[in-house]
């Protein structure tokens, strides 16, 4: 069984959850996920993909997938502490990032995005922190940061 929590003094602590992916493809190390919340999909282990398009699975968001999971597959999804590979959306405006937005799923399954504010109803106050971003966001890419999707 995998560690789901990694602590120790003087490093950023992490967790971790054990989850199935259900999404009919790969979930790749970094992206978004949410919980499958509608109708017989509750089950507290089934995740998909996160997009702000899917406004009934924005409570869901648990974090980020800490490495690729094959569909039907299981896994880990990071839900507490800094990562080091965080997919932002390209939003197709010109929505900015800056270091210490609150970052939550965007357009674009398995993005983030800081275009909107994280608020209770959408996101629950859980969000992912840019710790570094790259030159440009003119397009999707990665970024590090910081999670906080408890």
């Amino acid at each position: 069984m995998p560690s789901i929590g990694l602590f120790a003094q003087g490093q950023p602590a992490k967790l971790y959850i054990p989850v199935r992916a259900v999404e009919g493809t790969t979930l790749t190390t970094g992206y978004a996920v949410v919980m499958a919340c509608d109708g017989n999909s509750i089950d507290g282990i089934s995740v998909l993909l996160a997009d702000s398009d899917d406004a009934a699975g924005l409570p869901g968001f648990c974090g980020v997938a800490a490495s690729d999971i094959a569909d039907a597959g299981y896994g880990l999804v990071q839900c507490f502490g800094f990562a080091n590979s965080v997919r932002f959306s390209d939003t197709g405006t010109s929505v900015t990032i800056t270091l210490g937005d609150a970052c939550v799923p965007g357009k674009g399954a398995g993005g983030l995005t800081s275009g909107v504010a994280p608020s209770y109803a959408d996101s629950g106050f859980k969000f992912v922190i840019p710790s570094n971003l790259p030159a440009t966001l003119s397009a999707a890419g990665w970024m590090s940061g910081v999670l906080k999707c408890l």
